[in-house]
């Protein structure tokens, strides 16, 4: 059984140390966790960016759909 990848947008971008703005960032995270495809969330990198962010995620969609978010730092 093997797994299925799917990139962020911003994942080949780059925005002074982060991979993009706030704004791109947020969306990127969001669209993944609102898509029910998706099971697992994997953050490549995360501490002051993720804090930069963490206000505006919507997380009532994990509600209906829970996954995994793991990130590192």
């Amino acid at each position: 059984v093997g797994f299925r990848v799917l990139s962020g947008r911003c994942i080949e971008q780059s925005h002074y140390q982060f991979s993009a703005t706030d704004a791109q960032r947020l969306a990127d995270l969001q669209e993944m966790i609102d898509r029910t495809d998706v099971d697992v969330i994997l953050c490549l990198r995360g501490g002051y960016g993720a804090i930069r962010i963490v206000d505006g995620i919507d997380f009532s969609p994990l509600k209906r759909h829970p996954k995994w978010l793991i990130g590192f730092s």
